[in-house]
């Protein structure tokens, strides 16, 4: 019984990780400046909650946006937060051909 329980405590980091799904952004863009990301937001989001993935596959760097801390604040933003990135943070150059990973929200987002 002993050795069965330290195979699932030696497991439990892994599932966790497996089961991390990449949060929809209600948009992106690119600028000049950098990557821009717009993501839903109770008022506590920040930069430093987000953390970047970035791998390089046939040429083309992908960069996924994790959550690292919920925002659980109640706020009403309704446009969410806009987070931007140089592109020497995310590790590009100018001019590199990269793509985001993470799903984009359907909805439209109204003004009223």
């Amino acid at each position: 019984m002993f050795s069965r329980f330290i195979f699932i405590l030696a497991l439990m980091p892994l599932t966790s990780f497996a089961e991390t799904t990449l949060e929809p952004l209600m948009g992106h863009l690119s600028s000049y400046s950098g990557v821009h990301i717009q993501m839903r937001s109770g008022g506590c989001t920040w930069k430093r909650d987000i953390q970047v993935v970035h791998h390089i596959q046939h040429g083309i760097h992908q960069l996924s946006f994790v959550r690292t801390t919920d925002d659980q604040c109640l706020a009403y933003f309704p446009y969410g937060k806009v987070i931007s990135y140089s592109f020497s943070e995310l590790g590009l150059n100018r001019g590199d051909r990269f793509e985001i990973l993470n799903p984009t929200t359907r909805g439209q987002v109204s003004d009223l």
